[in-house]
């Protein structure tokens, strides 16, 4: 269920330049960045060094794609030149050479990553994805120098603010039981509250980006989309260091975690789907000391989402669906066979005769020895 990148132009998009001298490539890069990198844009386009330099005069760019062999001024010659004019900038170096000495004097001139021709889509995906944590990384820490030790964790006591550690838990209970509506309003009252902290801005706007990437990575366990969310999670982060007010930073926030909802909740028939396999799992394995966390483990999503995702399509919760499961078949045995009631308890899963004796009678208001006599 990957979440659709392309059409949230609310996010601004990750700035890419590509510097190859031969045009194919260029466009071979460019289509690999489209289909592994939707959140990323190329935003110009060089052929040498001296292109590349002058390029780099108007246009800003959060990464470099950059070859090494170019005509006039080539790759490593321009790395040299840019020296830390541009280093806020990742440098990929996409390169046919696999010389040791190639590489080792790119990653001495400050490049990120050496990947190596044909550079597969994987490959550009997992070092840009590096790019961007280690962009946020040092953002963050540009900021946190600016007043080395505050936190705005601690601002309750200054500025009449709810913990914001307490905010966070409750967004993130929130988005772990799937209340988008409470979600909102917590936002909303966070929003009202902070609305004048204009003075501190950049502590606090580090404060809600940091609080993001939590809530976003507590999503992920739940539904066990870790790619899917990473990549918006990093996109929203990116822009919320990005925004000049209070009020920006927050709407990014709150478009973010309406697109976590966006996620948990596209797909339907593949969700009804998983829900299908774990009652599969459940009528397969009844007998057996199942628990929630095994069925999960076995649709390969967490507990927490696949308890959701049973309330939410099944009306009624794991526990009772295995219970209703095993006491069906107890019926069946006991109207069917002679077995002792107690075997009958042990092949749909109870160990204890007295706890199968109490459960049945719950259910079907008699004990499995009048439900018999009554058959």
């Amino acid at each position: 269920m990957a979440v659709n990148l392309d059409n949230r132009t609310r996010y601004s998009k990750l700035r890419v330049i590509v510097a190859d001298d031969e045009p194919v490539a260029r466009r071979l890069l460019e289509r690999n960045l489209r289909r592994s990198v939707p959140y990323a844009e190329v935003v110009g386009e060089a052929s040498n060094g001296y292109q590349l330099l002058s390029l780099l005069d108007k246009v800003t760019a959060d990464i470099l794609l950059l070859d090494i062999m170019m005509p006039g001024l080539n790759g490593l010659e321009a790395l040299r030149c840019l020296g830390t004019r541009n280093d806020h900038m990742k440098v990929i170096i996409v390169s046919a050479y696999d010389r040791f000495e190639f590489a080792q004097e790119a990653l001495n001139l400050g490049a990120f990553a050496y990947l190596l021709k044909p550079v597969r889509p994987s490959e550009l995906r997992q070092s840009i994805r590096k790019c961007v944590s280690k962009i946020i990384e040092e953002r963050a820490a540009r900021v946190s120098r600016v007043k080395p030790g505050f936190s705005a964790f601690d601002l309750s006591a200054t500025a009449g603010l709810d913990s914001l550690f307490d905010v966070e838990s409750k967004l993130i209970e929130q988005v772990r039981t799937g209340s988008l509506d409470g979600v909102r309003k917590t936002l909303d009252k966070l929003a009202w509250e902070i609305k004048d902290l204009t003075s501190i801005h950049g502590f606090l706007g580090l404060e809600l980006a940091s609080m993001t990437m939590r809530i976003c990575k507590a999503a992920a366990e739940v539904t066990g989309a870790f790619e899917d969310i990473s990549e918006l999670r990093n996109l929203a982060v990116l822009k919320m260091m990005q925004c000049e007010t209070l009020t920006e930073t927050m709407n990014v926030m709150i478009s973010c975690l309406e697109a976590l909802f966006e996620h948990f909740e596209s797909d339907e028939l593949s969700t009804r789907r998983l829900v299908m396999s774990a009652k599969a799992i459940i009528e397969k394995r009844a007998h057996e000391k199942l628990t929630l966390s095994d069925v999960a483990a076995e649709v390969f999503i967490s507990p927490w989402y696949l308890s959701r995702l049973f309330k939410t399509i099944c009306g009624t919760n794991f526990q009772d669906y295995l219970t209703d499961v095993r006491i069906n078949r107890a019926k069946t045995l006991l109207r069917d066979t002679q077995m002792p009631c107690r075997t009958i308890g042990q092949q749909v899963g109870y160990e204890s005769p007295s706890y199968f004796s109490k459960v049945f009678k719950q259910i079907t208001g008699m004990s499995p020895t009048e439900f018999r006599r009554r058959c």
